[in-house]
């Protein structure tokens, strides 16, 4: 990776143009490089991006109790080979919401089955039930092995004692505003298994301004749950 590249005769830059050299997949995640993404969406073309997405549950909709998600949005039915690419960054017209992302990664860290959550409305009873972790709905998003893949893949961080894979990211959103910062993923401690989604909207760079929430959000969510 130079920083940039021609990919369906326009641009494809990683942000600020970084150059990251020879990556494998690995790497790429965890530089976040843009020009890998894109590679490879091209050579997995529309159709295996498209059945990904919708498997992955990116076009559903989610009932959570009473309400309903946004549904994302993956199409690259229109797509020029330089859109493909960029949908393969998360850009083009790529639309997901948080509580999707938090799903996905309950179904990474669950070999592939998501684990429909619920809202904690009160600060009583089993916590274990209320979050959703003795819940019978499920849904197969991934193959076991991709599910384990993208484990093994995911950036490790540690947040206090919680040992956590995750990946940040930073999602342009237009207008001159500041991209929103992004990290999702969930902890590997057996006996905390959860799943997070953290956004701050026109923040700026994932790993600056959504880290530090995540972090602090899942170190109390950590403590509540050991504390049962």
């Amino acid at each position: 990776c130079e920083g940039h590249e021609d990919i369906g005769g326009a641009e494809v830059r990683c942000v600020d143009g970084e150059a990251h050299g020879t990556l494998d997949f690995y790497g790429a995640l965890e530089h976040s490089c843009n020009i890998v993404f894109a590679e490879l969406a091209v050579e997995l073309g529309p159709e295996k991006m498209t059945a990904a997405a919708e498997k992955m549950g990116i076009n559903l909709s989610y009932e959570i109790d009473d309400v309903s998600t946004a549904k994302g949005h993956y199409d690259v039915s229109k797509a020029t080979t330089n859109e493909l690419a960029w949908s393969g960054v998360g850009q083009y017209n790529d639309e997901v919401n948080p509580m999707q992302m938090a799903i996905l990664c309950g179904a990474i860290a669950n070999g592939g089955n998501s684990v429909n959550p619920t809202y904690i409305k009160s600060g009583t009873g089993d916590l274990l039930k209320m979050i959703g972790l003795n819940d019978t709905k499920s849904r197969e998003l991934l193959k076991s092995s991709t599910a384990s893949t993208l484990s093994q893949s995911m950036p490790s961080y540690t947040f206090g004692s919680l040992s956590v894979r995750a990946k940040t990211g930073t999602a342009e959103v237009g207008d001159e505003k500041s991209p929103n910062a992004w990290m999702v993923g969930f902890s590997t401690d057996e006996d905390c298994p959860l799943a997070f989604a953290c956004v701050v909207e026109d923040a700026g760079f994932g790993s600056q301004y959504a880290r530090p929430v995540a972090e602090t959000a899942m170190q109390s969510a950590a403590q509540a749950l050991r504390g049962y």
